[in-house]
């Protein structure tokens, strides 16, 4: 055989693995519709586990399995998490997307909220951290807050653009209308307002950089900046959490309720 019929048989085998997929996928979508009315979760981890070594342990061809089994196992995650994907914008349909002062616990909240659904999680701060390979205190004093609220609003936009799960926005993302309308478009805004005091606790005991405060992590500042963004906050919101008195479980509840 020459090297085109090798190619020939290749495109062969993706074509069926396609029409496959295809069909698997339109069973998931069965799944989404049963998740959907009887409130059941996306994500069943032990069962995609339990899957997944069933059919690693079950592999025939000797030489995948001794050198490719990694291969093998990134194509299977690959699979289920876009098995995940479909049944969240089935389900849920928009993204969620976290606003509210720094500090309120946007951050831990997504990573959790995001594991408990089993869909992916964006952090808007940690993206421009990414492409500008500089913390935020850096890029705030090295090329300014404007230049920083210019890469923001590419990352929003990017994200508007295809990405589904939940979102961490930085604390002044939504000051920007532009934003704001790139949020709405595919996400759900919840606000998450807390205290002072529980805003100045979180803050004192996190390592994330925080330019805007500078020397000014003291209740007085805070208070007066929380009451000078509350205002856009209130505005933008579609959905609103006081989380001071709330569980972690009773606000993933309640935000998975409402979406």
């Amino acid at each position: 055989m020459d090297l085109e019929v090798y190619r020939s048989k290749i495109v062969n085998c993706d074509y069926k693995i396609l029409k496959i997929l295809e069909q698997r996928y339109n069973w998931v979508l069965k799944v989404s519709n049963y998740k959907e009315k009887n409130g059941k979760p996306i994500l069943d981890r032990k069962r995609e586990e339990d899957i997944k070594n069933d059919f690693l342990k079950n592999m025939n061809h000797t030489y995948f399995k001794k050198y490719h089994e990694e291969e093998f196992e990134k194509i299977i995650n690959i699979i289920m998490e876009v098995s995940r994907d479909i049944q969240y914008r089935k389900i849920y349909k928009k993204n969620i997307v976290l606003i509210g002062f720094m500090g309120c616990g946007k951050t831990t909240l997504g990573r959790i909220l995001s594991r408990k659904l089993g869909v992916k999680f964006l952090d808007t701060d940690y993206q421009v951290e990414k492409r500008l390979m500089m913390k935020v205190g850096e890029i705030f004093s090295s090329l300014g807050e404007e230049y920083f609220r210019k890469i923001e609003s590419d990352v929003i936009r990017n994200v508007a653009n295809g990405f589904r799960g939940v979102i961490s926005t930085g604390g002044g993302s939504v000051l920007n209308k532009s934003n704001v309308k790139y949020l709405k478009s595919s996400g759900k805004l919840i606000y998450l307002r807390s205290s002072a005091e529980n805003i100045l606790y979180n803050l004192n005991r996190s390592t994330k950089d925080r330019p805007l405060l500078k020397q000014n992590l003291n209740i007085n500042y805070i208070q007066k900046f929380i009451k000078s963004r509350h205002e856009i906050y209130n505005k933008v919101k579609d959905y609103e959490i006081n989380i001071d008195d709330m569980s972690t479980d009773k606000i993933i509840h309640y935000i998975s309720r409402i979406m």
